[in-house]
């Protein structure tokens, strides 16, 4: 029997980390919060205008969505689970974010893409909300980026400079 690690935030960067597989017993979480980190050194005069990332979920962790009504086998996430947050928050930003569900063979995944035409440092640029299913007990580590890309003002890429990273609020 798997028993539950405790509610926990964690940093990670995209190369990830492994788990320790240490067992504790600890009560059901129901949402994770994954607050997703730009992380490096812009140039001087440098800011970043556009991000894309992809938040690849564990097993049994999804999001809330509803069915197209044009299309019901597209689910179209709900307000509230990709946010604007951090160096975003206040500034003039569009956000989409796009849910594939799990399959046999592929974990769920949000794909998150931001513009600012105005641009923004490193740091904390979009929230992530998750629900948790009963009787599963995520880690931080069992979630990952992947495919990030930023670019800057200008529509120049700047990625060597810059890595992706997360903390995960799970409760």
């Amino acid at each position: 029997m798997r028993l539950s690690p405790p509610p926990q935030t964690a940093l990670f960067t995209l190369a990830g980390c492994k788990s320790t597989g240490e067992d504790i017993t600890h009560q059901q979480p129901t949402t994770a919060t994954l607050a997703i980190i730009s992380q490096g050194t812009l140039t001087t005069g440098t800011l970043i205008g556009a991000v894309d990332v992809t938040v690849n979920l564990p097993s049994g962790v999804t999001v809330q969505t509803t069915p197209d009504s044009v299309n019901p086998s597209i689910l179209v996430m709900n307000t509230g689970v990709v946010l604007a947050s951090g160096v975003t928050a206040t500034i003039n930003t569009y956000l989409t974010g796009a849910y594939t569900a799990a399959t046999a063979t592929e974990p769920g995944k949000v794909i998150v893409k931001l513009l600012n035409a105005n641009g923004v440092g490193t740091g904390e640029f979009v929230t992530v909300n998750c629900d948790v299913a009963t009787g599963v007990f995520p880690t931080a580590v069992d979630f990952n980026l992947t495919d990030f890309k930023a670019w800057d003002t200008n529509g120049a890429e700047i990625i060597p400079r810059l890595t992706a990273g997360f903390t995960a609020d799970i409760r």
